[in-house]
């Protein structure tokens, strides 16, 4: 079973380390996917829209890692990259009839309530955005060079959001299953709103609730461990019954 992690808006795979040096069970790889523009992919043009984004990573994946649906996988993502784990899962079930066993889905809201314009003022708002978040430490506040690699990058990943424009309906098939987290103080969106994800899987385990923001998984990273393996060791039974 491989476990595959996409980042936020403007963030390093590297910062989902403390994931793959996490102990689950039943995962023999955790891999950290890392977008254009950074460590080596560097060089790599940035996807022009969020369709081509989720498109060719879906491609990646199954021709790449999953081995043409060899390899058993589930998804982890955190904000922007909440909505790359769901939108390749559900191309790579349409496509290839080969979903995750379990998306994990982390301090995002549900498609039906994005608004492609809010991107465009996180954009304007540039560094004030980051900082508010809370996504980089204080220590670099002061470092211009870094805060200018780091407002780069997420203005690069924010205009790929301003594509994204799922639509209100709900899917006409859903993914088999699911699970959302967030900080109770996040202010990315309104808590009552994360509901509208059980539409999206035939199994939403629970909408959980950590304490924190944004990025809650800063300060809760053992609590988190360990509630992913609890939803790990579940998505791996109901998949065993299944198979059955």
């Amino acid at each position: 079973m491989k476990l595959i992690c996409f980042s936020h808006a403007g963030g390093l795979s590297y910062y989902y380390t403390f994931l793959k040096k996490a102990d689950f069970e039943g995962v023999d790889d955790v891999i950290l996917y890392e977008y254009p523009l950074r460590a080596a992919k560097s060089k790599v043009p940035h996807f022009k829209s969020f369709d081509e984004c989720a498109d060719q990573i879906a491609e990646e994946l199954q021709h790449g890692i999953l081995r043409e649906g060899a390899e058993d996988y589930m998804f982890f993502g955190h904000s922007f990259g909440a909505f790359v784990a769901y939108e390749t899962a559900k191309l790579l079930q349409e496509r290839y009839e080969n979903p995750p066993k379990l998306v994990m889905i982390s301090g995002q809201k549900p498609p039906c309530v994005v608004d492609p314009d809010h991107y465009k003022c996180c954009e304007e708002e540039g560094v004030a955005f980051l900082k508010k978040l809370g996504g980089l430490p204080e220590h670099l506040w002061n470092h211009t060079e870094a805060m200018q690699y780091f407002t780069n990058l997420c203005i690069a990943d924010l205009r790929v959001l301003q594509t994204y424009n799922p639509g209100r309906e709900l899917p006409e098939r859903k993914l088999p299953a699911g699970v959302v987290l967030y900080g109770k103080e996040d202010i990315e969106f309104a808590s009552e709103d994360l509901v509208w994800w059980k539409g999206y899987f035939e199994n939403c385990y629970e909408i959980k609730e950590f304490e924190g923001g944004h990025f809650y998984l800063s300060d809760r990273k053992d609590e988190l461990i360990a509630y992913l393996r609890g939803c790990i060791r579940k998505a791996l039974r109901e998949a065993a019954h299944t198979a059955a």
